[in-house]
């Protein structure tokens, strides 16, 4: 299917139908040639305003941190939501998620975005721990963030079944602070 290209925007359009087949196929499968003539442009013209793949790549995890970004902050500082989020927009789009997240097309210095999620979290974990150290919030953060991660991984490659996040979040709580035997 072809799209009509003719807002001058030709970067954003690719990205924006990048984002529409990650929907169906993962990064691997796309081409800036597919994507060129879903544009109606000529193979050559997304090297115009992307060298490679791998730049084309970029831009559109940077979209993705952009979206989840925007989710986060959606919900205030409710960590459960939080959570809920993360793993929501994993389940939504597997496929970006994968990409923004997997470490084989992109390393966390290309990321552009990839803390802005995190940022908020820290800005929750603050919120409802005052007291807490900046390094103690950071270890907090990045537990919260493990989590998730792991849950959200977990639950797109199909390992695990969909479970409420305030089930998991009480069980665990319950189990980290229970005392040792």
């Amino acid at each position: 299917m072809k799209n009509s290209y003719r807002h001058g925007d030709l970067a954003n359009a690719l990205v924006a139908d990048a984002l529409v087949l990650l929907e169906e196929k993962s990064a691997d499968a796309l081409s800036l040639r597919d994507l060129a003539e879903r544009a109606g442009v000529s193979p050559r013209a997304p090297y115009v305003h992307f060298s490679s793949k791998q730049d084309l790549l970029k831009a559109v995890a940077a979209k993705g941190f952009e979206e989840l970004t925007e989710r986060s902050i959606s919900s205030g500082y409710d960590i459960i939501k939080l959570g809920e989020i993360y793993v929501g927009f994993a389940i939504e789009h597997p496929h970006l998620f994968r990409l923004m997240f997997g470490g084989v097309y992109l390393t966390r210095e290309e990321c552009e975005g990839i803390d802005g999620s995190f940022t908020h979290v820290l800005a929750a974990v603050r919120h409802h721990n005052p007291d807490m150290s900046e390094s103690e919030a950071h270890l907090a953060g990045l537990g919260l963030w493990a989590f998730v991660h792991g849950l959200a991984d977990l639950t797109i490659e199909r390992l695990i079944t969909s479970v409420p996040m305030s089930t998991l979040s009480a069980t665990l709580g319950r189990i980290l602070t229970q005392p040792s035997s």
